[in-house]
Parts: C-alpha cells; sequence; structure tokens
C-alpha cells in the first residue's frame, strides 16, 4: 500500500487497479508490469518509430515512452495536496470477490487518516470491484470514477483461442529480456492469464453481472470515460531511402494488435472492443459508460494510454473540483 496523507480537509482518493496490474499503474508507471507480471505496461503504450540511420534489427517493435516521463492521477493529486491511497491487490488475476474484500479494508484504513470524503478512482475492472463493494456496503463513498471499465463486461475472452497462437510468437519481441526461460515463462504467465477464471468473469453473460445494481446510488457522484483507438502496439519494417544526399530508414508497419486479429477472426465476429472508434482494445466505449453517470466522456486512445493522458488526467481534476 502507498498512502500519501496531504490535507485532511480535503476528499480522500482511493485508486483501484485492474486485472492483471498492480499499484504502480498509479505510483511507478515505467516499472509497472500486466498480465500478471508477464511483461512491461510500457509496451502498450509505444508508438511508430521515427526516421533512424541505423537499426540493429530489420523489424522491431515500437518506441516505448521515457518511464520518467509518465505521470498519472496519483501525481497529480498527490502534487494538490489530495490524500491519496493506492495498493496492489493481492491476487491481482484472481476472484474478483476477493479484491472486494480488500477494498473494504482499505476504506477502512482511509477513514482514519481523513475527515473529508472519499473518491474511488478506479481502472478497467477496478470499477467493477468498486461497484461490487459499493453493492454490498453502506460506506461514505462520495464518488465513483471509472476509466475503462466493461460495465457490461467485455468480449476479449472470447477469443483467446485466436490470441494464443500469437502470443508465442509476439512474446520475444516485446518481452524486455530476451533470456529465452524468461520468454517461456512470459508466454506461459499470458497463456494461463487468458485461460483464467478471472477472465472469463468479465464476459458480458458472466453471473457477476447479475450481483450489481444499475442504477445510480444516492448522493454519490459518477464519472465515466472510455477509450476509442484499439491499437494495443504494433511491429515495423525498417525501408532504406534518400534524402538529400543522406541515407535513411523508415519505418513500415508489417504487424499491429489488434490489427492482425481482422485477419484471422472470421468475418462478422470482431467483437467492438477492437474496433476503431468503438473500442479501447479490451473494453468497448459502449460498455465503459454508465447510462446514470453525471458525466461521460470517451478519448481516442487505447485501453493504458487512459492512465496517462493529460486531457483525461484533468477531466478527473476538473471533476473532483467541480463536486468537492
Amino acid at each position: 500500500m502507498t498512502v500519501h496523507e496531504g490535507d485532511r480537509n480535503k476528499p480522500l482518493v482511493i485508486l483501484v487497479h485492474g486485472l492483471g496490474m498492480e499499484q504502480n499503474i498509479w505510483t511507478a508507471p515505467g516499472s509497472a508490469r500486466i498480465l500478471g507480471g508477464a511483461l512491461p505496461l510500457t509496451v502498450l503504450l509505444s508508438k511508430k518509430p521515427e526516421q533512424r540511420d541505423k537499426v540493429r534489427s530489420k523489424i522491431t517493435p515500437g518506441d516505448r515512452p521515457d518511464p520518467k516521463m509518465l505521470r498519472s492521477i496519483f501525481h497529480d493529486l498527490r502534487d494538490r495536496g489530495y490524500p491519496v491511497i493506492s495498493w496492489s491487490q493481492q491476487r491481482p488475476a484472481g476472484p474478483l470477490e476477493s479484491a472486494v474484500n480488500e477494498l473494504a479494508e482499505v476504506i477502512r484504513h482511509a477513514e482514519n487518516i481523513s475527515k473529508g470524503e472519499i473518491i474511488l478512482v478506479c481502472h478497467s475492472r477496478g470499477g467493477l470491484i468498486a461497484r461490487k463493494y459499493l453493492a454490498d456496503n453502506n460506506s461514505n463513498v462520495n464518488a465513483l470514477i471509472t476509466i475503462c471499465t466493461p460495465h457490461r463486461g467485455s468480449s476479449i475472452a472470447k477469443l483467446a483461442s485466436y490470441v494464443l497462437p500469437l502470443v508465442r510468437v509476439i512474446t520475444p519481441f516485446i518481452s524486455d529480456n530476451t533470456n529465452s526461460l524468461s520468454i517461456k515463462k512470459a508466454v506461459t504467465r499470458v497463456t494461463d492469464f487468458m485461460k483464467s477464471n478471472a477472465v472469463k468473469e468479465l464476459l458480458p453473460s458472466s453471473d457477476f453481472f447479475q450481483t450489481i445494481p444499475d442504477r445510480k446510488i444516492k448522493g454519490m457522484r459518477c464519472l465515466t470515460m472510455g477509450g476509442t483507438n484499439p491499437s494495443l502496439f504494433g511491429f515495423y519494417r525498417w525501408r532504406e531511402k534518400t534524402a538529400d544526399g543522406m541515407r535513411l530508414l523508415r519505418p513500415e508497419e508489417v504487424l499491429s494488435f489488434p490489427g492482425i486479429l481482422e485477419k484471422i477472426i472470421p468475418s462478422g465476429l470482431l467483437p467492438d472492443e477492437l474496433k476503431k472508434g468503438l473500442g479501447d482494445g479490451l473494453v468497448s466505449a459502449e460498455s465503459s459508460r454508465l447510462n446514470w453517470a453525471d458525466e461521460h466522456h470517451d478519448f481516442p486512445m487505447n485501453h493504458a494510454r487512459m492512465l496517462y493522458d493529460k486531457r483525461v488526467r484533468e477531466t478527473i481534476i476538473s471533476f473532483i473540483e467541480a463536486n468537492f
């Protein structure tokens, strides 16, 4: 657990991470891991490389951001003097109910360090953890803010049979450790993660969604946000060109994810989560919206980039400052 005490008279904000992640997505993004620790989070923040005069390999993944430059809402709130708590769930890829119990414990601790309101800021499955907690407990939570939460479930679990064969090919390129044993372990972790009951629990048909009421909680403010660019990462081939007498190498995309799935998934089966303008690569924009929320905003970015984009963070700060 990370606790920034801040001003006791300001609302206390509790940050809840998503499935297979850890609190570092908020406090130390550069070292955060995804898929149960299998890969660095920065894989999902890569972009098309710049032109170069030489490269080590003919095919490379996109350029990752400088870890030192990544800021999340944790840093924004801390700098403004808000009390903030984040924690790593003991079973980040375990049953949702176990994380709900942990959130209840964190909230009990929170009441000892602030006399102000309590605000939950949640990413992905974290929003479902918060909603389940609120459905089962009488608490003094005053606001719920969700980022890319699958409020109506996600269809990604259905695609495991298509995704898993690609994992073995892609992982060596995006792993931050080229050791063959480490790569094998990473592939195993990703495979186990995709097949886990925790992922299946997020399917729209899951029994879980019958346990949380889809209605506004009296006296509680709510902001929801979703992403509409499903591009998670890409691979590039370097082509030579000459400009002003100089030999330069320019990148040409050869494979993108989830773009490659459009070529191997039967027509008509591609879910909205993977369609540009409709999803963030893991959650559809429609699923990220609660109809009873006070505000909803969509942003043209993927599931991970939403955490660090300045516009998203400013939207959260504005919502908090306008209501508390």
